[in-house]
């Protein structure tokens, strides 16, 4: 029993190689076999119940798998075949090259080391698969054991280059070069035409971030090489051409690059990429680091060109000189040619004094070496003492008393919700935990106000509006929002409503103003004179799109 405990210690190793002297015979090299595996070199499967060397298995068998490394061996590269033999003392191995007829020719052999491992050095891969395997001659009593035999062949190896296609003359390009298979710490080149600009080593997942500052105006040839070594030729990626265009300074450079290589589509899914910004004179202060981004917005988010994105940091920072956060947003206005409005509705904000309005910069956004357009990145609508500065409620206070933000939106979305007698969907955005109870009696907060604003009393000091809300909010949200002429205000879609806890019912913040100050011909909005929101009339032609139905929105 205790012979067989010792045998039983046998397990799955690293590799080991044939001699390439030993491999070089005729009747070895390139012998033909059944199904060869090209892509992949594989392993032939230990059985389930097969112990590892850490934990051997009193009376089980012997390990009998072999290990290549690399498991993926390049065409020309020189790979370890390894294992372990069983028994408890050194013992002879050899290595077997599969003839063309099925049998077996020792080609090279050697004793285990102390603990039993072995490792062959094996010839320079060829892309006709070979069949390998390693057997342990009978010694002492101890009956012959076959390593299960793997596939030896060579792949060849790829080179891929991720590069921008346009850059401004004279500033820094970030290229993203991809070897498969990876060979991590090997060298990666950066070729601008013929000369070697940049170098970098690969990571584990082949990737090497590369660097070059953009050329005067023109098009430009840019191409990755991972030189040569190890037997391996130098491989090289296509030509990407880069159009460089004269210098602009002032506004700061967001280059996007997603860890796949692939563009960002989801609206529910975060995809992990790098997000670095150049200043380029503008006074933001420079920034990389890894982040996660999706897709947001509604409407918005239907416009494939240039789709806007929600920004997560893995740490608060504070991004381009704003107040530090997890939280940010890239606006593309998509629907604003003018690229102005954005910024018009938050300073009119700002002047009339609501408590925070989003800040933004402006941006050029770089997506994959893909120019997406001019962005604005900056700050979302987030309960912080930075942003919407309100003491949220918890499970100890009394969902009467506040502590919540709100935003009326026709679109559908995942956040608890709730639809009031007249139609007004309301979203309950913060605090994030809300149970049932609490969402209810929000609810029935705004089923009241909404009761109020259509009785006779309305306005009466104890028991109308003016008990409920706090007014001068009102006033200030309605003014920029009939300044503005914003389609959606009439209680349409991205109305935000705040209450502290223990304070009254806020409009606030203002957002999204894409569509308004004449961005459509309907509903009158046009004329920089009138009014707009005012003529918030159910049943009138010309009236203010609303969710809300009559007699009066």
């Amino acid at each position: 029993m205790v012979g067989r405990g010792r045998r039983a210690l046998a397990c799955v190793a690293a590799a080991g190689a044939l001699t390439s002297a030993a491999l070089a015979v005729p009747s070895v090299a390139q012998p033909t076999v059944d199904q060869p595996t090209v892509d992949q070199p594989t392993v032939d499967q230990p059985t389930t119940d097969q112990p590892t060397a850490d934990q051997p298995v009193r009376g089980a068998k012997p390990a009998r798998t072999l290990t290549l490394d690399p498991a993926q061996p390049v065409a020309g590269e020189r790979a370890r075949l390894r294992g372990r033999a069983p028994g408890s003392a050194k013992r002879e191995v050899r290595l077997q090259v599969q003839r063309a007829d099925g049998s077996w020719r020792s080609v090279d052999r050697r004793t285990t080391r102390s603990d039993r491992t072995f490792t062959f050095r094996l010839a320079a891969a060829a892309t006709t698969a070979r069949r390998l395997r390693v057997i342990a001659p009978g010694v002492d009593g101890a009956p012959v054991h076959r390593f299960r035999a793997v596939s030896y062949a060579g792949r060849d190896r790829t080179v891929r280059l991720v590069v921008p296609t346009e850059a401004r003359a004279g500033e820094t390009v970030v290229a993203t070069a991809l070897v498969d298979p990876p060979r991590p710490g090997r060298p990666v080149q950066l070729l601008l035409g013929d000369q070697v600009v940049d170098a970098a080593t690969q990571d584990p997942l082949g990737r090497a971030v590369l660097e070059v500052v953009a050329p005067g105006p023109g098009f430009h040839g840019l191409s990755a090489l991972a030189p040569a070594g190890a037997g391996v030729a130098a491989t090289t990626s296509g030509v990407e051409t880069l159009r460089t265009t004269p210098a602009v300074t002032g506004v700061p450079r967001v280059d996007i690059v997603t860890d796949d290589g692939e563009p960002i589509t989801s609206k529910e899914t975060y995809k992990r990429a790098t997000v670095s910004v150049d200043p380029r004179g503008s006074g933001v202060p420079a920034y990389a680091a890894s982040a996660r981004l999706r897709v947001r917005g509604n409407f918005t988010a239907n416009a494939a060109e240039k789709l806007p994105y929600r920004l997560k940091l893995d740490t608060s920072e504070p991004l381009v000189g704003l107040p530090r956060s997890k939280d940010w947003v890239l606006l593309a206005n998509y629907f604003d040619t003018s690229l102005l409005r954005t910024t018009l509705g938050m300073e009119a904000g700002r002047r009339l004094g609501l408590p925070w309005s989003p800040r933004f910069v402006d941006a050029e956004v770089w997506l994959n070496g893909v120019f997406k357009g001019l962005y604005q990145l900056g700050e979302g609508i987030e309960v912080d003492e930075d942003r919407v500065d309100i003491e949220l409620a918890d499970e100890d206070d009394v969902p009467t008393s506040g502590g919540f933000l709100l935003e009326a939106d026709s679109y559908d979305d995942s956040d608890p919700r709730f639809t009031t007698s007249r139609g007004l969907q309301v979203y309950v955005k913060e605090p994030g935990d809300a149970e049932d109870d609490f969402i209810d009696e929000v609810a029935a907060q705004i089923e009241t106000l909404e009761d109020v604003l259509y009785s006779p009393g309305l306005a009466d000091p104890a028991t109308g509006y003016p008990a409920l809300i706090d007014v001068d909010s009102f006033v200030d949200w309605y003014l920029v929002m009939e300044l503005l002429k914003t389609v959606d205000a009439g209680m349409l879609n991205s109305v935000h409503l705040q209450r502290d806890l223990g304070g009254r019912l806020a409009m606030g913040p203002v957002w999204d103003f894409d569509i308004s100050a004449g961005n459509r011909k309907r509903w009158s909005i046009t004329s920089p004179t009138g009014w707009y929101l005012r003529r918030n009339f159910a049943g009138d032609p010309e009236g203010v799109p609303s969710q809300l139905f009559g007699p009066q929105g």
